[in-house]
């Protein structure tokens, strides 16, 4: 499923020669850190509420697998959150440096 996130520039410049450093993609990455970071669930809930209302930054599409899309939008649902705040959190949670 096609998701489009807002991030702030400094984070996708970061996340972009992160993904280059280690031969990947930064998709691959971000799909690692939603698939840590939703070992805890509710901390990532939690966690997501300081990023609910950010709105502004780059614009990037991100590809994931209808599982791991339909787990982050009922997660949203069910905690009064978004994806768009869940996949940062899970995005800072994995690359703290980039923060």
């Amino acid at each position: 499923m096609r998701t489009t996130l807002h991030l702030a520039p400094a984070l996708r410049t970061g996340l972009k020669r992160r993904a280059l450093d280690s031969d990947t993609t930064m998709t691959e990455l971000i799909r690692a850190a939603i698939s840590a970071a939703l070992q805890d669930a509710a901390g990532l809930a939690a966690a997501s509420m300081e990023h609910r209302r950010a709105s502004s930054g780059a614009r990037t599409t991100l590809d994931l697998p209808r599982g791991i899309h339909r787990t982050l939008k009922r997660l949203a649902a069910d905690e009064d959150t978004s994806v768009q705040a869940l996949v940062v959190t899970a995005i800072l949670w994995a690359h703290q440096d980039l923060a």
